[in-house]
């Protein structure tokens, strides 16, 4: 099973609300930021800028006006090791960590470079 690992909830009143991803450490936290920057680029450049301010989830969340909990099991499998951050790591049991599956580290100095490089 393939678990939805997305920083926005829909809170009780059905509003959109970011919430932190515990488990995300920052390196990739900061390489979904550019990754979303430039769907935002590409966006303003072929719908305009009307449509990002419409449609872009970014426009459409609000800040959490209430305590939302997010259960910290819900991190994606098989990512890198260095996408987890090393405190979500050391909460899990040996069992978890195996059912974790994660897979070798990537380079963030390439990955941010390369995506920076591309918002710019």
């Amino acid at each position: 099973m393939v678990k939805c690992c997305s920083e926005t909830e829909a809170s009780p009143d059905k509003s959109l609300v970011k919430l932190p991803l515990p488990w995300r450490s920052d390196e990739f936290g900061l390489l979904a930021e550019q990754l979303d920057q430039i769907h935002v680029h590409k966006k303003t450049n072929t719908k305009g800028p009307q449509f990002v301010q419409t449609y872009t989830i970014e426009n459409l969340r609000s800040p959490p006006t209430a305590a939302l909990s997010r259960v910290t099991s819900d991190a994606p499998q098989g990512l890198p090791i260095n996408c987890y951050t090393s405190d979500y790591i050391h909460t899990l049991t040996e069992t978890q960590k195996l059912l974790l599956n994660p897979k070798p580290p990537v380079d963030w100095d390439t990955l941010l470079q390369m995506t920076k490089t591309s918002c710019e």
